[in-house]
């Protein structure tokens, strides 16, 4: 017999409480990244993340992960805490 592929597709759409919710965050990463005078492109080499990607996450266009949103506070050097603070 053969093995067969299969590809699973999940449609994920998002509610409007959703959208709200990653636009305030990206929003948050914005002002903490600028207030420390950086670029999107500096943060990107900081945090070894795509620039793109980190501009579509500061647009709330994006999703995150846990594990890249701990790399973003920690290079920031704020807590991930304070950055969800009011927030959730």
């Amino acid at each position: 017999g053969s093995i067969g592929q299969y590809i699973i597709v999940v449609k994920t759409s998002m509610n409007l409480a959703d959208k709200t919710f990653l636009e305030a965050v990206g929003q948050r990463i914005r002002e903490q990244r600028k207030a420390r005078g950086l670029t999107l492109v500096q943060l990107a080499d900081k945090t070894e993340l795509d620039r793109t990607f980190l501009g579509l996450l500061e647009t709330g266009k994006k999703n995150i992960s846990l594990l890249n949103l701990r790399r973003i506070t920690q290079k920031l050097r704020i807590r991930l805490s304070d950055l969800l603070a009011d927030v959730v």
